[in-house]
């Protein structure tokens, strides 16, 4: 792989992550197009218990993570805690991007030096 076609794969992301950033905040919590955040820790097989959001506020979120944890049938003073801790560990963070998958399509072959 020549200096170019690296330099246009490395380029791709911070591309990717320019438009990302130019695109307005969805006013919470929430997956693109405001949807339900697509994690494990949300995942009911009871589809009326709406579990991951969207979530206008962080107490939202906070509420709907110990709530889901009381219906998993986990220990209920660990979810007490959990209700009372999350409004202090979670305070203070903001939507944002979490993760980046970057794919280059056409494979690439390491020298020896």
């Amino acid at each position: 792989m020549g200096p170019a076609s690296k330099k246009s794969i490395s380029m791709r992301p911070r591309n990717i992550l320019k438009a990302m950033r130019a695109l307005p905040s969805p006013g919470g919590y929430c997956s693109v197009g405001r949807q339900a955040l697509p994690d494990g820790v949300f995942w009911s097989a009871d589809p009326s218990q709406h579990f991951a959001g969207p979530f206008a506020m962080k107490a939202e979120l906070n509420k709907a993570m110990v709530a889901k944890y009381v219906q998993d049938g986990l220990v209920k003073h660990k979810a007490n805690y959990y209700s009372r801790a999350f409004a202090e560990v979670f305070r203070d963070l903001e939507p944002k991007l979490q993760s980046l998958v970057g794919l280059v399509e056409e494979p690439v072959e390491f020298g020896h030096g």
